[in-house]
């Protein structure tokens, strides 16, 4: 038998994770509600462990356990801060690692103690920082993707510099940009941004322009600098691809002092399924507020990825929900949004929206100033 002799003593506090459990008997529900208790923290056979103060604190505890429908259960389980090591990467692996493998588990909700909260900076400008950033008080705001790939650099600026005319407040580099040549990086990101301030000194507006950042690791900080230095007012990341931590990092990172979007790239799997993966709470809302995101994108019930309302609400929710001291963050529902759905989108998530419209702003007709505006004029006549 295991007797181990933990050089630091336990302080006592816990942080929880809410499971939802399908396809279970309930005697099998209970089963596999100890059985995370133990696979996300000791990963060793329990009755191994010497009874004590690691086995009574270092094992995950079942705080309760209800049945919520047939053959669904709701667990809330408990678990040491210390298991974390205060870090993004063993909280998630606490939170949700090997169970990943086992059907039937989803993580719904995170009650994060004040040590975890307090490890991590959290929003750098949230809500009002970005509406400050806009000058922009309390209509929706529109944003949009420069697509699609195969432009060039001068295409690229051409579209930012019309789009920012037309009074688009966020003006992003689509997802799949990278450091294509046929669009490289250095040559892009100055020329978008320098298109964006033109129009701002034009029309009185204040757009704002974000490249994404990714691509090779080794390349990922200069990359952000780079951004910073040619005049972007934020950066797009993609959690996924380049690492939650890193993107918590580099939003932490006071040199650079950027507004983060984060973008759910590769990340749909874990929220489409009723029984399986992590909540749109968590993975759209709650996960972007802890590594640092100031805006949060996600597909919108109206548009071509058609999620239930219900999966928006809840991403919405958690955008605002109190966490900590943590700042509230802005939703950006996104995926085939029309300047018809502006009025709807605003009357669901509130007026601290971000409407992202892409394809359907080149829809509307080979006008792109005119369309841009059309998608304002519907968000300043949305309250």
């Amino acid at each position: 038998m295991i007797d181990p002799n933990p050089p630091v003593r336990f302080s006592g506090e816990r942080f929880q994770v809410l499971y939802t459990l399908s396809g279970y008997a309930a005697q099998d529900a209970e089963d596999m509600a100890r059985f995370i208790c133990v696979e996300d923290t000791i990963e060793f056979p329990h009755e191994l462990v010497a009874p004590g103060e690691f086995h009574d604190l270092m094992v995950g505890q079942v705080e309760s356990f209800d049945e919520v429908s047939s053959g669904r259960y709701q667990v809330w389980i408990s678990y040491a801060v210390e298991t974390t090591g205060f870090e993004i990467p063993q909280l998630l692996n606490v939170i949700y690692g090997n169970i990943t493998f086992i059907p039937g588990i989803r993580v719904e909700k995170l009650d994060l103690s004040p040590a975890i909260l307090s490890a991590f900076k959290g929003p750098r400008f949230g809500r009002e920082g970005i509406r400050d950033k806009l000058q922009v008080k309390s209509r929706p705001m529109i944003s949009t993707a420069l697509k699609p790939m195969g432009l060039s650099p001068g295409q690229m600026a051409e579209m930012a510099y019309k789009c920012a005319l037309g009074g688009i407040d966020i003006i992003k580099d689509d997802h799949g940009l990278s450091d294509q040549e046929y669009c490289p990086y250095r040559e892009r990101i100055p020329r978008c941004a320098d298109a964006v301030r033109k129009a701002n000194q034009e029309t009185g507006f204040r757009s704002l322009y974000f490249p994404v950042v990714n691509g090779r690791m080794e390349e990922f900080w200069e990359k952000a600098k780079f951004a910073k230095e040619s005049g972007a007012d934020g950066v797009m990341l993609m959690p996924a691809f380049c690492g939650f931590d890193t993107a918590r990092s580099l939003a932490e990172d006071d040199s650079l002092g950027l507004a983060i979007m984060y973008h759910p790239g590769f990340l749909g799997t874990y929220r489409r399924s009723q029984e399986f993966g992590i909540a749109p709470y968590v993975l759209n809302g709650q996960l972007p507020r802890l590594i640092g995101a100031d805006i949060t994108i996600f597909p919108h019930y109206a548009g071509r990825f058609a999620p239930p309302e219900e999966e928006c609400r809840q991403a919405m929710e958690a955008t605002l929900d109190p966490m900590g001291t943590y700042k509230p963050i802005l939703p950006s529902p996104a995926g085939g949004v029309k300047p018809e759905f502006v009025k709807d989108m605003a009357a669901f998530y509130g007026s601290d929206v971000i409407c992202l419209a892409a394809g359907n702003l080149h829809r509307l007709g080979p006008d792109l100033i005119e369309n841009s505006r059309i998608f304002r004029k519907e968000a300043e006549n949305a309250i």
